[in-house]
């Protein structure tokens, strides 16, 4: 189960209209894939930039 906040911040409402998160709906606006599967896309990309950033700062600290 998604989190609220997420899925509101990962809205097609939300996003920059020039960013990756706008290509990934356009291509669900083109049928190539589900409005459901871009939203699963945009999450994804959020939830892997977060991931990656908490373990760089966490290492960083514990060197």
């Amino acid at each position: 189960m998604s989190c609220p906040w997420i899925l509101e911040r990962c809205s097609r409402e939300q996003l920059t209209t020039d960013g990756i998160g706008a290509i990934i709906y356009e291509a669900a606006d083109a049928g190539e894939i589900s409005e459901h599967e871009a939203g699963m896309l945009v999450r994804s990309l959020l939830s892997a930039g977060v991931d990656t950033t908490v373990t760089g700062i966490g290492n960083a600290l514990w060197c």
